[in-house]
């Protein structure tokens, strides 16, 4: 049997920067990977949207043509250079790599079961990422239908006419991209706004945009039946219980994903699922003493970037005593959307705010009146701080505006290090940049 310091299962953002952090240490490391390097985020999520989004730009600007096999073809080029990379440095870093399903044997043995290799580790760590939620309808599984993790198939690329179920980050990000280059697109969600985890009035301003730029919203919908017709899927829902029906060329399913707790082994050595994520502790320790979980299967935030920072947190508890996380700082992790303008958002909305019964204000700031946003010419949008009248700190921040998702961590700092707006004011911005807002944004609340 093979002895390591830690076994991680799955090589998504959470478990190679797990990996990568324990080698950093001389720990011996065995990665188990059961489909490709680098997870969703790598392979189908992060990287290829945005590359997807830029190809969109390029098409959109008359910079490229309009092809199905040229854009498939790159999106895979990108991929397949960052997958080698990061191969590249793991093994460099003499980390073990097992390409198989994995199953929990004991709380020190995992078996790697295509190979049946036992693998022996003094702690275990689960990062096994999250699937797509689907949908219990008839049709779903019709070939014109798919989840992201299809999203770059040659034959889903570039539909003409498209329905997109699902208005969260995702669902939006493709809406944008998609409808951008030509494509007719329809987006059905069944709440009343888009961008559930986000306030209103930013979903409402996106919404608003957006449909001006072509893309037809259906809300507070329910699909009831998805019928193939050729080479079209006919989609029969309730809006607001009146029936309807539209025909599109694709569906795309894109209404959140789960954690992949399909792990073998997990119920038979007692992990404690909740919420149907396994439960951990402040130092992302499940109900087994020596087995811990980060990223997606067990983050109440399934980001790319929480993971990472899962995982070198965890590896600082393993290895350098360092105190766990906080729940503090768990409300402060940015939500990005990546469309034009971005979209970035921390903390709490005006809503939220609301219910808690705080007593707050609010700046908001209009691109319109800024200069670099003429300059560039992208006066769409705005920023909007939320501050609490006991202590003059920022309790949240929404922001619709160009390089909103650099800007976002400067908001993150000031609200971790609890800088108030009194001390914001009196900093310097330059002049004239997207930034400056901030301390425009504050000027308004103070009038």
């Amino acid at each position: 049997m093979l002895m390591y310091d830690i076994a991680i299962i799955g090589s998504g953002m959470a478990g190679y920067t797990a990996a990568l952090e324990a080698a950093k240490k001389e720990k011996k490391v065995a990665l188990i990977e059961r489909k490709m390097i680098g997870g969703t985020c790598l392979n189908r999520g992060c990287i290829p949207t945005k590359t997807y989004l830029r190809i969109s730009r390029e098409i959109m600007t008359g910079m490229r043509p309009k092809d199905r096999q040229s854009t498939e073809s790159e999106i895979k080029q990108v991929i397949k250079r960052l997958r080698n990379g990061l191969t590249n440095s793991l093994n460099h870093d003499m980390i073990d790599i097992y390409r198989g399903t994995a199953e929990i044997v004991d709380r020190h043995t995992v078996l790697v079961k295509e190979k049946k290799e036992l693998l022996n580790a003094k702690c275990i760590v689960i990062a096994s990422g999250s699937l797509p939620n689907s949908l219990c309808v008839p049709g779903i599984d019709s070939k014109n239908v798919f989840t992201t993790d299809h999203a770059f198939d040659i034959d889903n690329i570039l539909p003409s006419s498209i329905a997109i179920i699902g208005g969260g980050v995702i669902g939006i990000e493709f809406a944008y991209l998609l409808n951008s280059i030509g494509a007719k697109v329809y987006l059905i969600e069944m709440n009343r706004h888009i961008l559930q985890d986000m306030g209103s009035s930013l979903a409402d301003a996106v919404e608003k945009d957006l449909a001006a730029q072509g893309v037809t919203f259906f809300k507070e919908s329910s699909i009831f039946e998805i019928d193939e017709a050729d080479d079209e899927s006919i989609i029969s829902f309730y809006e607001y219980g009146k029936k309807k029906q539209i025909v599109v060329e694709k569906v795309l399913v894109a209404i959140g994903r789960k954690p992949n707790i399909m792990i073998g082994g997990i119920d038979q050595i007692g992990i404690k699922i909740e919420n149907g994520r396994i439960k951990v502790n402040a130092e992302y320790q499940t109900s087994v003493d020596n087995i811990y979980a980060i990223g997606d299967v067990a983050a109440k935030k399934q980001l790319a970037y929480t993971a990472s920072h899962q995982a070198k947190k965890l590896i600082e508890i393993l290895y350098d005593n360092i105190v766990g996380r906080t729940e503090e700082y768990e409300e402060l992790i940015p939500q990005c959307v990546y469309i034009h303008p971005e979209i970035a958002a921390i903390g709490i909305n005006e809503e939220e705010a609301k219910r808690r019964i705080m007593d707050f204000r609010i700046g908001k700031y209009s691109m319109y009146a800024n200069g670099m946003a003429h300059i560039q010419k992208t006066t769409t949008g705005f920023i909007k701080l939320i501050i609490n009248n006991k202590d003059n700190l920022l309790i949240g921040a929404e922001l619709y505006c160009e390089n909103a998702v650099d800007i976002i961590p400067i908001i993150e700092s000031f609200m971790i290090n609890k800088t108030g707006v009194r001390t914001i004011s009196e900093m310097y911005f330059p002049h004239p940049s997207f930034v400056e807002g901030i301390k425009e944004c504050i000027y308004q609340a103070e009038l």
